[in-house]
């Protein structure tokens, strides 16, 4: 006798073979009452067979899904992407298919970056015509020493001897002042003498128009508005024989009086600086050594920079005065700064007018190529791939608007500069250099423009990679 579950599982496997030899449900179960089965043990077999193929069925399905997986996911990291040739060849499209907008987009942000370049560089070229003209090399690392005490703290050959030790002192140039009068015929005019030797015009900054200096001791260097004073072209006062007087201050009885001194020998004009505001003649040192045992003042040239706030540390601590002409000139930077990053404003103003129009620019170029952005998904194209062409396209944009701008920029400072010095030619003037070029801010130009044209792009471009290729089809 078969017990319960004995006869379930003999209706079970039954109803399994049936099955598998594809029988209809329907026809096995009428098979099954014929033979005396009850309904209830046929369906409730039948429910049990359902439920163990439901759940190998599952099974089935899981391990199909997982193995799919694992081949899509070897798939995609066996596929590489766009290649960068392909990427420029679509990007560069733009230049066929949109060429008037997509050029009007480039110029606009080269006249943006024209305007930077051309007020910037005017500044730097005016703080290097400034610089040119009050410092030289060895001027930058040059001390200024006065006393400012004379009758106690003289400024003479032995605080000179002192100076010399000091580490790092380079060289020393003395000056001798006094007053007096140039005598050129009819012409007589006051002045101010300075003996100096003949390093003190390195030392000064003073670039006198001949390569000369103190050919002998009877030769003078003249500031160029002594020419107007003797009335004179600035070339015709070269050469000039002149004679000298000077008004030597001394102490006779307790009373100061002046002493007038008047050599018989003359003495030749060798050479003119720039100096349109004071009557200022140099003569060597040794014409005016007889009138005075100290100095009135004394340039000291150190070795290098790193010495020139030891150097005068030491000088103030011998009670002497110190200034520099280094400390002019960073004045003179800081000024100049602030005037370049005022000019660099009034370029980016500009630029931001530059920067919205590249943005609508990028977004219709969006709302045009929607469907092509689908069609390119539909043929293979990921998320990524589109970004990076939007983005590209966006770059590349930007970058040639820099390029435009420098050219833009460059063209504008020569323009402007030949128009000043033709001005400045037919009113007597120098032709000078206005404008100057960095290397770096026209780098700096062009790294800012490719950022420009990535940020602007940016949004643009995630939404076009965002976008469901079904829907970008059906876009009108």
């Amino acid at each position: 006798m078969f017990n319960f579950f004995s006869k379930q599982k003999i209706l079970e496997e039954y109803i399994k073979k049936c099955l598998s030899e594809n029988f209809p449900k329907e026809q096995i179960r009428d098979k099954l009452r014929t033979v005396g089965w009850s309904e209830k043990l046929i369906e409730k077999a039948f429910k049990k067979i359902g439920e163990q193929i439901s759940v190998a069925e599952k099974e089935r399905k899981i391990e199909s899904w997982e193995k799919g997986k694992t081949y899509f996911i070897e798939k995609e990291k066996e596929i590489k992407g766009i290649t960068v040739q392909d990427l420029l060849f679509l990007a560069l499209r733009i230049f066929k298919t949109r060429t008037r907008r997509t050029i009007l987009t480039i110029m606009g942000i080269g006249v943006s970056f024209g305007v930077i370049l051309f007020l910037v560089s005017l500044g730097y070229g005016l703080q290097n015509i400034l610089v040119r003209q009050i410092a030289t090399e060895e001027s930058l690392y040059t001390l200024d020493v006065n006393s400012l005490q004379p009758e106690i703290l003289p400024l003479n050959q032995s605080a000179l001897n002192n100076f010399t030790a000091i580490e790092g002192v380079k060289e020393i140039s003395p000056v001798i002042e006094t007053f007096g009068q140039l005598n050129f015929g009819e012409f007589n005019t006051e002045v101010i003498f300075r003996g100096v030797e003949p390093s003190y015009f390195k030392l000064a900054g003073l670039k006198p128009e001949t390569k000369e200096v103190f050919k002998d001791n009877k030769s003078l260097f003249a500031a160029s508005v002594m020419a107007e004073t003797l009335n004179l072209k600035e070339n015709e006062i070269l050469g000039k024989e002149v004679k000298l007087t000077f008004f030597v201050p001394e102490v006779i009885e307790g009373t100061e009086q002046t002493k007038v001194i008047k050599p018989e020998t003359t003495f030749k004009i060798a050479g003119v600086f720039e100096e349109e505001f004071s009557n200022l003649v140099y003569l060597p040192l040794v014409n005016l050594n007889q009138f005075s045992d100290s100095f009135a003042s004394a340039k000291i040239l150190v070795s290098g920079s790193e010495h020139l706030n030891p150097v005068r540390q030491k000088i103030l601590d011998m009670g002497f005065s110190v200034s520099a002409l280094s400390d002019t000139v960073e004045q003179a930077n800081k000024i100049f700064r602030a005037i370049q990053i005022v000019l660099a404003l009034f370029g980016f103003g500009a630029l931001i007018v530059a920067v919205i129009g590249m943005i609508n620019t990028m977004t219709i170029t969006l709302l045009e190529r929607i469907n092509e952005i689908g069609i390119m998904k539909v043929i293979g194209a990921s998320n990524k791939d589109v970004k990076k062409l939007f983005l590209t396209e966006s770059v590349i944009i930007g970058t040639l608007g820099g390029v435009s701008g420098l050219i833009v920029g460059f063209l504008g400072a020569k323009l402007f500069n030949f128009g000043i010095n033709i001005l400045a030619q037919t009113l007597g003037g120098q032709p000078i250099n206005l404008f100057a070029f960095p290397l770096w801010f026209l780098i700096t130009i062009i790294v800012f423009s490719s950022a420009v044209g990535f940020l602007t792009g940016f949004t643009p471009a995630r939404r076009a990679a965002k976008m469901d290729p079904l829907q970008a089809l059906r876009y009108k």
